[in-house]
């Protein structure tokens, strides 16, 4: 052995991640977010009928278990809503719709 080399402690193991079994079950939690809005530009010429501009918001979380088959999802078993916040809505310069 060279001067300077260090001897090998002998096959180590992998320290890489686990691979999913492609048949499992699989337990998740998540959140949607859902957002929508619109947007009139009313009468311009006549002015009987004023701008509006709406925007709502809501947040929901979900928790559930879902079973695999080679790799691809076949069925949601379980879903258990967690949470909703109330749709959050604003208005254009505080102005609601008519």
């Amino acid at each position: 052995m060279p001067s300077g080399t260090v001897p090998s402690a002998g096959p180590t193991k992998s320290t890489s991640a686990r691979v999913p079994r492609p048949n499992s079950c699989a337990t998740f939690i998540s959140t949607l977010f859902h957002a929508d809005g619109y947007f009139t530009p009313g009468a311009t010429l006549s002015h009987d009928i004023s701008p509006c501009q709406r925007a709502r918001s809501s947040v929901t979380g979900y928790a559930g278990v879902q079973l695999s088959f080679l790799g691809l999802p076949i069925a949601l078993v379980a879903r258990q809503k967690l949470f909703q916040t109330p749709y959050h809505v604003w208005y254009l310069h505080g102005h609601k719709c008519d």
